[in-house]
C-alpha cells in the first residue's frame, strides 16, 4: 500500500518538502555559527546534566566551564559540547519528515494546520533532553568500565560509542513508537 501524502503539503514540490523537513539542520548551522553558548547552556545542557546527575544519584555543581558532577571518583564536566543540540535537530528533522510524508503518524489537528510542523520541536525537545541525559549517564558508566581495564587508552572511544548507541536507540525507539501508535489506531467502523 502506498503511503499517503500529508494534506497540509499537498501540491508542494518534493524540493520544498525536503527544505521544510531539513529546516532544523539549517537552524543547527546558523546557531552553531552564532555566539549562543548561554542559550545552549541553559536550554539544553543544564536540564540534561541535572537529569543525568539525578539518575546517577550525584550532586551537581555549577562551574564557569559548565556543570560538574562526580561519579565513583570520575569528575564529569558537562559543557556546551555535550549539549545534545545536534541530536535535537536530527530528531526534529526526522519528525518533520514523517509529518510531511505521512498524515497518520500524528494527531489529526496537527496535520490540518498549515504550520502544524512548528509544534514538532515541542515534542522533540523533551525527548532530546532525556536522550542526552541518558547519553551522559551511559558515557560515565562506559568510562567507569573501560578506564580501569584498559588504563585509559580507550576512554574517548567508550565515551563516543556510548553516545552513538544511546542516540541511535532513541531515534529507533521514536520511529517504532510512532509506527505502533499509527497501527494501534482503531479502524473506522464500516
Amino acid at each position: 500500500m502506498r503511503a499517503q501524502t500529508n494534506p497540509s503539503c499537498t501540491g508542494a514540490s518534493p524540493l520544498r518538502q525536503l527544505f521544510w523537513a531539513t529546516l532544523p539542520l539549517w537552524l543547527y548551522g546558523a546557531v552553531d555559527a552564532l555566539p549562543t553558548d548561554d542559550f545552549i547552556r541553559y536550554v539544553f545542557v543544564a536540564p540534561a546534566a541535572r537529569l543525568a546527575s539525578l539518575m546517577l544519584g550525584t550532586p551537581l555543581q555549577e562551574i564557569p566551564q559548565g556543570l560538574l558532577f562526580e561519579y565513583q571518583g570520575i569528575s564529569v564536566c558537562v559543557t556546551t559540547a555535550c549539549s545534545g543540540f545536534g541530536f535535537f535537530c536530527i530528531l526534529w528533522c526526522m519528525l518533520n519528515w514523517l509529518h510531511l510524508r505521512r498524515n497518520d503518524y500524528f494527531p489529526a489537528w496537527l496535520g490540518k494546520t498549515p504550520f502544524g510542523w512548528l509544534w514538532l520541536p515541542l515534542l522533540a525537545y523533551p525527548l532530546a533532553v532525556f536522550a542526552n541525559a541518558c547519553r551522559l549517564g551511559a558515557g560515565v558508566l562506559a568510562h567507569a568500565f573501560s578506564h580501569p581495564r584498559f588504563d585509559g587508552r580507550y576512554d574517548a572511544l567508550a565515551h563516543e560509542a556510548a553516545g552513538v548507541l544511546v542516540f541511535l536507540f532513541f531515534l529507533t525507539a521514536v520511529v517504532f513508537l510512532l509506527q505502533f501508535a499509527r497501527h494501534a489506531k482503531p479502524s473506522p467502523a464500516a
